[in-house]
């Protein structure tokens, strides 16, 4: 487990890490987002904690390159607009949190292929028009 102030590139050089923790810790956009890349590098990945940071742009679609991904934490930000196709390509997900975001979107066709989903928390998001 590695819990991180920044999302580094220097993660590229550890593949093997499970957990990584970034929550807590004001990374903000968009500056840091780009860094979304180095994460998806990150083979062995499943657990990824982004909680209660200032993100305030579309959740990257990269994410989807994290194949094995169980647990994805993004509450707490500033994420606005969809959830990308692409978090529906995580077919391992089984929990998923994206509750106070400006997140503007249904979820049923991103998420139908996560079929391992057991717990999805959409509390306070902005209201889909």
């Amino acid at each position: 487990m590695i819990r991180s102030p920044v999302i580094s590139d220097t993660l590229i050089g550890f593949a093997k890490v499970n957990t990584l923790d970034c929550s807590n810790n004001q990374i903000s956009s968009p500056t840091d987002l780009h860094k979304f890349d180095a994460i998806s590098k990150c083979e062995s990945l499943n657990h990824l904690k982004l909680s209660n940071n200032y993100f305030v742009r579309a959740i990257p679609s990269i994410i989807g390159k994290c194949s094995n991904l169980r647990t994805f934490l993004l509450d707490g930000n500033i994420f606005q607009g969809p959830i990308p196709l692409e978090l529906g390509q995580i077919h391992q997900l089984q929990i998923l949190d994206v509750s106070i975001n400006s997140i503007t979107d249904r979820f049923h066709t991103q998420l139908a292929n996560c079929r391992k989903l057991s717990f999805i928390m959409l509390t306070y998001l902005a209201d889909p028009q």
